[in-house]
């Protein structure tokens, strides 16, 4: 496997901004984090990368990184105030988050089997997307997404199951679509402002291509990642997935989908869920954001 790529300054927060710190034990090691909006297929993405033998089988969510990044991006917000007496200055900060994530890294590495390629996927990373690109300079990102009708659909049918908080009876007794559509928009925002600036280490991925044309996605996966991703046959259960990943399988937001043969007939399924006036409320308001992300598609 060729070494990780190391000579990538470029940071949505300036040219030549990357602290080159050295994180011991991660030479050669790959670094691929996933995330896009929720119900925007991450987990079949990670579960495909994750077919790799270099990989450590599918885990469940990385979601400390995004409550990490999110209090990087409060002291950098508040640095003056809260940070300055223990910090020179915020670059000396951004230094201590970069070692403090490499650690992590190091330690994921040895807790998943000395891997070679490490596959971090969580949705919450899309919100703190500009963070994650600064402080990661060498990995590669994957961005799934999907049409936002689809998706705003499959988060009505968490919001059914669940019946959580009044939020969620006040979005079912208005049917109240336009609400969804513009949390996808809010997933896809941060990201954008980074593509849009680089995204020599960003690639796009489509829900819709991943189900209808899996050998085709796995082709163009195989050549952003470098991973060997021939033992995933889209026609049989996801190959190599962690025990620990089925203990949260009682979730609102968990499917029968999940560790199962691609399906295809899931897009366009919106139709199930809404009108078509409803459905014209969530393109609208996904306009926009959709046709900028379209923009980047492979």
């Amino acid at each position: 496997m060729p070494p990780l790529v190391r000579t990538d300054s470029t940071s949505p927060f300036g040219a030549e901004r990357v602290a080159r710190v050295p994180w011991d034990g991660m030479d050669n090691v790959r670094v691929i984090i996933v995330c896009g909006a929720r119900r925007t297929g991450t987990t079949l993405l990670a579960a495909i990368l994750s077919s790799d033998e270099s990989t450590p089988p599918l885990p469940g969510e990385a979601q400390l990184l995004p409550q990490w990044l999110e209090s990087y991006r409060w002291a950098t917000s508040n640095f003056s105030i809260r940070a300055l007496p223990f910090f020179r200055d915020e670059e000396e900060l951004r230094r201590f988050y970069r070692r403090f994530l490499g650690e992590f890294l190091v330690h994921c590495r040895g807790r998943f089997g000395a891997a070679s390629a490490l596959v971090l996927k969580s949705p919450e990373l899309s919100l703190v997307f500009p963070e994650a690109y600064d402080l990661f300079p060498e990995a590669r990102f994957l961005v799934t997404i999907r049409d936002p009708r689809d998706q705003v659909a499959s988060e009505w049918r968490v919001v059914e199951k669940r019946r959580g908080s009044e939020e969620d009876l006040r979005l079912l007794r208005e049917r109240d679509f336009g609400t969804l559509a513009r949390n996808y928009v809010n997933y896809y925002a941060p990201i954008l402002g980074v593509l849009e600036r680089s995204s020599a280490r960003i690639c796009i991925q489509t829900y819709e291509q991943l189900v209808t044309a899996p050998r085709r996605a796995v082709a163009g996966l195989e050549s952003f990642t470098g991973l060997r991703l021939d033992g995933f046959d889209p026609a049989s259960a996801w190959p190599r997935v962690a025990d620990t990943y089925w203990a949260y399988g009682t979730s609102p937001s968990d499917t029968s989908y999940y560790g199962r043969a691609v399906e295809p007939a899931r897009v366009g399924s919106y139709a199930e869920s809404m009108t078509d006036a409803e459905a014209r409320v969530v393109q609208e308001v996904c306009a926009t954001v959709t046709a900028r992300l379209r923009r980047f598609v492979p």
